[in-house]
């Protein structure tokens, strides 16, 4: 899924179950956050990651380095 960053309808999220969302956005609504860590979906955000990137054999892959506490 590709979204502006902005709150996503958790509707929407029941409806479309995506496993990863990706941002363009220098910032992603905190409540949309936490919405998508609970549902395990893995977030990408071009404002915290860089460019996002996906090939089949390694998948999604981001050209800047993020810690596990920046995730969420």
């Amino acid at each position: 899924m590709l979204w502006s960053g902005k709150s996503l309808n958790e509707k929407l999220l029941e409806k479309i179950q995506p496993q990863v969302a990706i941002a363009i956005s220098p910032t992603v609504n905190q409540k949309t956050q936490q919405q998508l860590q609970q549902r395990q979906i893995k977030l990408y955000w071009t404002g915290r990651d860089g460019a996002i990137q996906w090939n089949r054999d390694r998948g999604f892959q981001t050209t800047l380095e993020t810690s596990e506490s920046d995730l969420f």
